[in-house]
């Protein structure tokens, strides 16, 4: 089984990416829908993000972090047997505050990166609460996994200006070429706001 993990804070492109990956044929299982927020799609996996917190608590509020205990491979098996996972590249969009349960399994994690202001102004726009403490910690424990190699990096803004050499990067680690015409279908500028 190949796994990637898509780590990002809230708005930062990570649907994006996530959608782009998805055609190209990585399985995600039963993912939200779209909505006026993500019109082409979340690819966000509520099943696998609702076992997590269950387990290790939400993450999204607060400045913790998740610890592995062993037991998070047998649930994740679980939810995507139940969702009918047979074989193949596989993705999940997660938090980075849950970095740490998948470590044992030993994907790839894809950090997909955004501007602050960017995501600020984004949040601003659909009035979610601002939390800059936690939107901190998460960069933190991406810069840190970036710092330390063991994660590849995508710049959202880059990506929606042309460049695909970040998302090509990721595709060839988990074998599949890039199809350029794919991701210049799925990239909708006018849905891109606050860019850098």
């Amino acid at each position: 089984m190949t796994l990637a993990v898509v780590l990002s804070n809230g708005r930062s492109g990570s649907s994006l990416v996530c959608g782009i990956l998805a055609k190209h044929g990585l399985w995600f299982g039963h993912v939200k829908p779209a909505d006026e927020r993500n019109p082409k799609g979340f690819y966000e996996n509520s099943a696998i993000y609702n076992r997590a917190s269950a387990m290790y608590g939400n993450m999204r509020k607060g400045i913790e972090t998740a610890r592995d205990d062993g037991k998070w491979q047998a649930a994740f098996n679980e939810v995507i047997e139940r969702q009918g996972y047979v074989d193949g590249p596989l993705m999940v969009k997660h938090t980075p505050a849950h970095y740490k349960i998948w470590q044992p399994l030993n994907p790839i994690f894809i950090t997909v990166r955004r501007s602050m202001e960017g995501q600020i102004k984004s949040r601003e726009n659909l009035a979610w609460l601002i939390d800059h403490d936690n939107l901190q910690h998460k960069e933190n424990i991406m810069n840190a996994l970036e710092m330390h190699k063991q994660s590849i990096r995508i710049d959202s803004d880059a990506l929606v200006g042309g460049d695909y050499r970040q998302i090509e990067s990721v595709l060839n680690r988990i074998g599949i070429a890039l199809d350029p015409q794919i991701v210049k279908d799925f990239i909708e500028p006018e849905y891109w706001h606050y860019g850098a």
